[in-house]
């Protein structure tokens, strides 16, 4: 037993003696805690530039002493074991301590020569990988609610008729955003929830079916009815996809019934047109595996827009090309396993989920926004279906050649200024690419309300790695960044415009973006006019 626990001692009698006389070993006594300090104080820098997008640089000299500190302890570890154990590294007592020092000594290695030579890959900023990226605001969102998005899918679709479940304040907000004048009939009303309703003196069900059997008396070009919900319905737990199904059962030989959200609560504008469009998924035919592969275009998009984009594809020579939605509500493409589809739109992930559940299978594509947005956009769909390169080039370069033109002058006006992007619309990563790609302006923050990593891939790699990139929103501390930057403009919301301005800055709202038809080649000067220009005020909201 004895010669086993000598086997085992870390030290023989010789060895323990030169450590207890050598310098060397109150030297590695000091560095050890010396170094551990500095980890965790390079450790909490990281960690707050990640999340509060803060102290920069002072993160990135807390790495680098880090580092040489590390090679500091580790010279001095060899000098210590050469004098105690006879060689400089791998004595047994100590080797795999050396052989995990060894690995974090070629990391670090590999750090400073990539730090040296400037070989970052985009999006790496000195080590601090991602930093942007990571950078999550948790305040309240205050940007419109989904009901908004009512505002171009009427226009879209003639058949449909949008009603909202909701209160006054919903019908107001609407007929503001729309500029509904006195004489006009929109597609678009509100089943104003009543204090009754509220209070349960009366059944909010029999009073729905009653507001939609007389609108539907009313309207009889409507062919496909949206229940569309509020942050007041959700309140009172009204279950309109029952509903729907109710009224759907009772209306079946007239029309179609379906339900969707467009509530506030915790959700962009945007996401309205996500969920109507996940509402349609479901509605589409199948398609079958034998019949030829189709490209299916995901996004509301203006008719003009529409109709370019269909003179586009077939001069490229993809035939079975089909839009969702169509300009009827229920005139649906089919979907399987040989479609191919492209988003028009960056927001609509939850539209994307189900048709790949349906077989779609989804082209990762910049968004078709400016010249080269446009063009990577197109070839992701000529790639897909085996169009030749010679074909693209011939069909695509005119098209580019004529977008870069227009934009020249916009250029001028541009080039150089600084952008902040506060979370609104999720257009915002696809609008900073275009302006600094091919606007040449300075991008300081690109903030998002939420962020797809799958969908927007494209655009995240065409941006600069100096950009700070933000999901979520904290208003008063992303006002601080913007003010502190410098900028001269900021994307935004109605909601802030007014404290921006007053503090002088430029401002453009992203609800303004989402109403002008800005996508494709032939829009690309339009919607590099609508930052070059000043905004001409008007209220949306009395």
């Amino acid at each position: 037993m004895a010669e086993a626990s000598e086997a085992r001692a870390l030290y023989s009698p010789q060895e323990r003696l030169r450590r207890d006389q050598s310098v060397w070993t109150l030297v590695q006594g000091i560095l050890a805690p010396l170094q551990f300090l500095v980890f965790v104080v390079s450790l909490v820098l990281v960690l707050r530039y990640f999340y509060r997008a803060e102290g920069f640089e002072v993160a990135t000299y807390s790495v680098l002493v880090k580092t040489g500190l590390l090679y500091l302890i580790m010279l001095t570890g060899a000098i210590w074991e050469k004098a105690v154990f006879g060689q400089y590294l791998f004595a047994p007592a100590f080797f795999w301590e050396d052989l995990v020092s060894m690995l974090v000594i070629a990391l670090h290695s590999l750090y400073l020569w990539v730090w040296w030579q400037g070989l970052w890959p985009e999006r790496m900023q000195l080590g601090l990988a991602l930093a942007a990226y990571w950078l999550r605001e948790r305040g309240q969102h205050e940007v419109f609610c989904g009901l908004t998005g009512i505002m171009w899918l009427h226009r879209k679709m003639q058949d449909a008729f949008f009603l909202i479940v909701g209160s006054r304040t919903c019908a107001h907000l609407m007929q503001s955003a729309a500029g509904v004048m006195i004489f006009a009939e929109p597609r678009f009303a509100t089943a104003i929830i009543e204090e009754r309703d509220l209070a349960g003196l009366a059944d909010a069900n029999d009073e729905l079916d009653r507001v939609a059997s007389a609108l539907i008396a009313r309207r009889p070009d409507i062919k496909l009815l949206f229940l569309v919900g509020s942050c007041p319905s959700e309140v009172i737990k009204l279950d309109l996809s029952r509903a729907a199904q109710r009224l759907d059962q009772r209306f079946q030989d007239r029309l179609r019934v379906l339900a969707y959200s467009g509530s506030g609560i915790e959700t962009s504008f945007t996401q309205g047109e996500d969920a109507c469009l996940a509402a349609l998924v479901p509605q589409m035919p199948p398609r079958e595996a034998s019949e030829p592969a189709n490209l299916l275009v995901v996004g509301t998009l203006a008719d003009v827009v529409e109709d370019q984009m269909r003179r586009h594809f077939a001069a490229l020579g993809i035939e079975h090309l089909d839009f969702f939605p169509g300009r009827r509500g229920l005139d649906l493409a089919a979907v399987g396993s040989q479609t191919k589809l492209l988003l028009a739109q960056p927001f609509l992930a939850e539209s994307l989920r189900l048709l790949q559940a349906r077989g779609a299978s989804h082209l990762p594509a910049a968004f078709p926004l400016g010249a080269q947005g446009s063009l990577a956009w197109y070839k992701a769909a000529a790639e897909a279906f085996g169009i030749a390169k010679a074909k693209q080039e011939a069909v695509l370069k005119p098209l580019v050649e004529r977008a870069e033109v227009s934009l020249q002058r916009h250029h001028q006006t541009l080039a150089g200024k600084r952008v902040f992007f506060f979370p609104d619309s999720q257009l915002e990563p696809a609008l900073a690419r275009f302006l600094y790609q091919e606007m040449g302006m300075q991008l300081t923050e690109v903030g998002t309300p939420y962020l797809h990593s799958a969908i927007m891939q494209a655009e995240l790699e065409a941006l600069p790695a100096t950009v700070c990139l933000s999901e979520g929103q904290d208003v008063e501390r992303q006002l601080d960044r913007c003010l502190a930057a410098e900028v001269d403009l900021a994307v935004c919301g109605l909601g802030l415009a007014n404290p921006l301005e007053a503090k002088g800055i430029s401002t453009k709202w992203s609800i303004e973006l989402v109403f002008t038809p800005i996508q494709g080649f032939e829009q690309a000067a339009d919607l590099a006019g609508l930052f070059s220009r000043p905004l001409e005020r008007r209220e949306l909201l009395s």
